[in-house]
């Protein structure tokens, strides 16, 4: 069953009909960095018990 919400922050891209490419593109750019950030996040947080001979993710 998938949660209803993603735990995954990622902004949301805000667009109109006037809207530049320029700008979707950008925020766009925005969030696949913030998306990269946050799995970075989790390898750091991760590291230690799975170097040390397994370990297993738990929710926080």
């Amino acid at each position: 069953m998938l949660p209803e919400r993603t735990p995954v922050p990622l902004p949301s891209v805000k667009y109109s009909d006037e809207a530049a490419v320029s700008s979707i593109v950008e925020q766009a750019m925005a969030a696949e960095e913030a998306a990269r950030d946050f799995y970075l996040s989790l390898i750091r947080d991760a590291k230690g018990p799975l170097q040390n001979g397994g370990g297993t993710l738990q929710a926080p």
